[in-house]
Protein backbone atom coordinates (compact mmCIF):
# COMPACT_ATOMS: atom_id res chain seq x y z
CA UNK A 1 0.00 0.00 0.00
CA UNK A 2 2.53 2.60 0.83
CA UNK A 3 4.55 1.96 -2.36
CA UNK A 4 1.46 2.27 -4.24
CA UNK A 5 0.97 5.57 -2.53
CA UNK A 6 4.69 6.78 -2.91
CA UNK A 7 4.64 5.74 -6.75
CA UNK A 8 1.61 8.75 -6.91
CA UNK A 9 2.37 11.01 -4.41
CA UNK A 10 5.09 12.12 -1.49
CA UNK A 11 4.75 9.10 1.33
CA UNK A 12 7.68 9.35 4.14
CA UNK A 13 7.28 7.04 7.33
CA UNK A 14 8.49 8.59 10.40
CA UNK A 15 9.34 6.28 13.33
CA UNK A 16 11.06 7.38 16.68
CA UNK A 17 14.08 5.86 18.20
CA UNK A 18 14.63 6.31 22.14
CA UNK A 19 16.96 3.79 23.37
CA UNK A 20 19.21 1.13 21.53
CA UNK A 21 19.03 -1.23 24.25
CA UNK A 22 15.89 -3.23 23.80
CA UNK A 23 16.14 -4.57 27.90
CA UNK A 24 15.80 -0.56 28.51
CA UNK A 25 13.32 0.04 25.69
CA UNK A 26 10.55 -2.35 27.16
CA UNK A 27 11.31 -0.22 30.50
CA UNK A 28 11.32 3.05 29.13
CA UNK A 29 8.68 2.57 26.41
CA UNK A 30 5.95 -0.39 27.35
CA UNK A 31 3.74 -1.99 25.23
CA UNK A 32 5.32 -0.41 21.96
CA UNK A 33 7.34 -2.11 19.15
CA UNK A 34 11.08 -2.57 20.28
CA UNK A 35 14.03 -0.43 18.82
CA UNK A 36 14.81 -3.18 16.72
CA UNK A 37 11.47 -4.01 15.59
CA UNK A 38 10.98 -0.58 14.29
CA UNK A 39 14.81 -0.44 12.90
CA UNK A 40 13.51 -3.43 10.80
CA UNK A 41 10.58 -1.49 9.35
CA UNK A 42 13.31 1.33 8.46
CA UNK A 43 15.19 -1.18 6.59
CA UNK A 44 11.76 -2.47 4.74
CA UNK A 45 11.03 0.95 3.75
CA UNK A 46 14.51 1.35 2.59
CA UNK A 47 13.85 -1.81 0.53
CA UNK A 48 10.59 -0.42 -0.84
CA UNK A 49 11.87 2.74 -1.98
CA UNK A 50 9.86 4.71 1.01
CA UNK A 51 12.29 7.44 2.12
CA UNK A 52 12.13 7.56 6.15
CA UNK A 53 12.84 10.34 8.88
CA UNK A 54 13.97 8.87 12.22
CA UNK A 55 12.74 11.14 15.36
CA UNK A 56 15.10 10.53 17.58
CA UNK A 57 14.46 11.33 21.40
CA UNK A 58 13.34 11.56 24.29
CA UNK A 59 16.74 11.67 25.45
CA UNK A 60 16.62 11.38 29.28
CA UNK A 61 19.16 12.13 32.06
CA UNK A 62 20.98 9.26 33.41
CA UNK A 63 19.00 6.69 31.04
CA UNK A 64 19.75 7.04 27.70
CA UNK A 65 21.98 10.01 27.40
CA UNK A 66 25.10 7.53 27.21
CA UNK A 67 27.68 8.11 23.74
CA UNK A 68 26.74 4.12 23.30
CA UNK A 69 23.08 4.54 23.24
CA UNK A 70 23.64 7.46 21.15
CA UNK A 71 26.10 5.96 18.67
CA UNK A 72 23.76 2.81 18.33
CA UNK A 73 20.48 4.52 16.99
CA UNK A 74 22.88 6.63 14.64
CA UNK A 75 24.09 3.47 13.29
CA UNK A 76 20.65 2.28 12.76
CA UNK A 77 20.06 5.04 10.56
CA UNK A 78 23.14 5.16 8.79
CA UNK A 79 22.48 1.39 8.02
CA UNK A 80 18.71 1.78 7.50
CA UNK A 81 19.58 4.70 4.91
CA UNK A 82 17.25 7.53 6.41
CA UNK A 83 16.57 10.45 4.52
CA UNK A 84 16.79 12.33 8.13
CA UNK A 85 16.84 12.89 11.54
CA UNK A 86 15.11 15.19 14.05
CA UNK A 87 16.00 15.85 16.91
CA UNK A 88 14.79 18.98 18.89
CA UNK A 89 17.27 19.10 21.58
CA UNK A 90 18.65 16.60 24.11
CA UNK A 91 17.08 18.20 27.42
CA UNK A 92 13.88 17.38 28.96
CA UNK A 93 11.76 19.98 30.71
CA UNK A 94 10.51 19.08 34.50
CA UNK A 95 7.52 21.18 35.66
CA UNK A 96 6.75 21.43 39.41
CA UNK A 97 6.34 17.85 40.88
CA UNK A 98 7.89 15.90 37.39
CA UNK A 99 11.43 16.24 38.44
CA UNK A 100 10.65 14.76 41.95
CA UNK A 101 8.90 11.52 40.13
CA UNK A 102 11.72 11.29 37.98
CA UNK A 103 14.61 11.20 40.30
CA UNK A 104 11.83 8.26 42.23
CA UNK A 105 11.22 6.45 39.62
CA UNK A 106 15.19 6.34 38.87
CA UNK A 107 15.60 5.17 42.73
CA UNK A 108 13.28 2.67 41.92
Amino acid sequence: MLQSLSRKTKCVVQITLTTYDEDLCRIVEPNVSTTLERFRVLEAMKEAGIPTVVWLGPVLPFLNDSEENLRGLLDYCVRAGVWGILCFGFGVTMPAGTREHFYRCLDR
